[in-house]
């Protein structure tokens, strides 16, 4: 009896993203430690972003490059209050968001289990940089087999001047 496991369908979707994306990087934005602070953490918790220059933000490479694809007019109209013309959906493969995970330890700190979300969700994270635009992040799903996630869909939306880098 077969079926579909959750490691073979992220290693399938990370070859795919490796061989056949566009080749623009993707970058996942956070804030310096010398920007981010209480006061930050503050704005965070009611959806604020802080402002940060070129040398106080940390670019994290996406890798294996997410699929991005623009977000239909159909979904815009549906969620107007939130999404905005140029918006992106961006599919990234878990085993990076894993990585970064256990990277900067980001556990839940009263079971101890990870806390997958954090890497978009810290309140040092600015937002998603690609193709010269800051992108902020509107809504974070994930797609799970057997328990575990196997892929993030982001659905975030752009600043209307492109981003100093």
């Amino acid at each position: 009896m077969g079926g579909y496991s959750n490691w073979g369908l992220r290693w399938t979707l990370e070859c795919a993203q490796r061989t056949t994306q566009s080749g623009l990087p993707v970058y996942v934005r956070t804030a310096s430690p010398a920007v981010s602070g209480a006061s930050s953490e503050q704005f965070a918790q009611f959806g604020f972003q802080i402002s940060a220059s070129g040398q106080d933000v940390v670019d994290m490479l996406i890798d294996p490059p997410p699929v991005v694809t623009e977000v239909s007019l159909r979904d815009i109209g549906l969620n107007s209050a939130m999404i905005s013309f140029g918006a992106r959906r961006f599919v990234i493969n878990h085993s990076w968001v894993r990585a970064i995970q256990e990277q900067k330890g980001y556990y839940d700190p009263n079971t101890g289990l990870p806390d997958w979300y954090r890497v978009f969700r810290d309140p040092t994270v600015v937002g998603l940089f690609y193709n010269d635009r800051l992108f902020n992040i509107v809504s974070l799903t994930h797609k799970d087999i057997a328990g575990l996630p196997w892929q993030w869909n982001l659905i975030c939306n752009a600043a209307e001047q492109p981003a100093t880098s």
